[in-house]
């Protein structure tokens, strides 16, 4: 669960007021959001099965020194993605423009 739909449904247990179509909405959005996080997750995984597949058609077409790298990054890559399963994002913190460097 994202942490803001953890703090949503959180904060719903302290307001009385708060109307069955309002909460229906809010926990509608909470599945809504855990649906699309296991879709990129889902997505993601496919995505790096289909460049091993690609890597080792063209190593056995064409053998490269730089397959090893790329199956490195790959290793990588399925790490970052395991390691987000289980842990939040980083916070989204706004960078610099680059209008206000020069």
């Amino acid at each position: 669960m994202l942490d803001i739909d953890r703090k949503r449904e959180k904060s719903m247990s302290f307001i009385a007021d708060l109307s069955a179509a309002e909460r229906t909405n809010a926990r509608r959005r909470i599945r809504e959001n855990a649906g699309l996080v296991a879709l990129v997750n889902a997505k993601l995984t496919q995505r790096v099965a289909s460049y091993r597949f690609a890597l080792g058609r063209l190593v056995v077409m064409t053998p490269s020194p730089e397959a090893v790298d790329v199956e490195r990054a790959l290793n990588r890559l399925e790490a970052q993605i395991a390691y987000y399963r289980t842990h939040p994002a980083p916070a989204w913190v706004r960078e610099q423009s680059l209008a206000s460097v020069r």
